[in-house]
């Protein structure tokens, strides 16, 4: 009887350490995934700003030329220049 109740604790002790083992891969995979959405919205957030302010500075010379334009009876090559 003695090595029944041996083999049932050791049979328990490797299921309670399988389950353990399957809750900790979770739980890092979870944590892993978590920081990986983390670092990939604060790029996009990152390239969304450079993005705009590129943007800004496009408008910025394309309001110009349009304010140039509209002082200007004609436009020629060496006005541009």
């Amino acid at each position: 009887m003695a090595w029944f109740s041996v083999q049932g604790s050791a049979l328990a002790s490797l299921v309670g350490g399988l389950a353990l083992t399957a809750w900790a891969a979770q739980w890092a995979a979870g944590v892993a995934e978590s920081e990986a959405r983390h670092e990939f919205t604060q790029a996009a957030a990152i390239r969304v700003l450079q993005l705009k302010e590129r943007l800004d500075a496009y408008e910025g010379v394309l309001r110009g030329l349009q304010g140039f334009f509209a002082g200007s009876v004609d436009v020629d090559r060496d006005e541009f220049r």
